[in-house]
């Protein structure tokens, strides 16, 4: 398993979208993690006055496309975790971990310290950001 930087994606990236001659367009990358314009989470906002659990909202994963199995928490102080499952037709030969990236809370807020993105062989694509 290998833990990235920001500064390392988008070369690894790259890699997998040259990987083969025949990729179409379908099957690329769906984002380059190394822009400033990217960021993952939710594309949706929701209102709590306290505590709060909301799921199905529509979320970014990167690689993994937009989704809707999504899961976030909030709590009465403030903490968020936010949780978002992909898929990716183009998954990496072993399991690459991504972290330093900006992501969005469907409670609001923004962050980019505590963000995971983990893409395993099996093409499954978890993000994680909780601030």
């Amino acid at each position: 398993m290998r833990v990235k930087t920001l500064a390392a994606v988008a070369a690894s990236l790259a890699l997998f979208a040259c990987a083969g001659a025949d990729v179409g367009p379908t099957d690329a990358p769906l984002f380059d993690v190394a822009s400033a314009d990217d960021v993952l989470g939710a594309l949706e906002t929701g209102e709590h006055n306290s505590a709060g659990v909301a799921r199905g909202f529509l979320c970014g994963t990167g690689p993994g496309g937009l989704t809707t199995e999504s899961h976030e928490t909030i709590s009465n102080s403030g903490n968020q975790t936010l949780t978002c499952h992909g898929f990716t037709n183009n998954p990496p030969p072993e399991a690459v971990i991504l972290r330093g990236f900006g992501c969005s809370f469907f409670f609001g807020g923004f962050t980019f310290d505590r963000t995971r993105l983990v893409i395993s062989p099996s093409g499954e694509v978890t993000l994680k950001c909780q601030r």
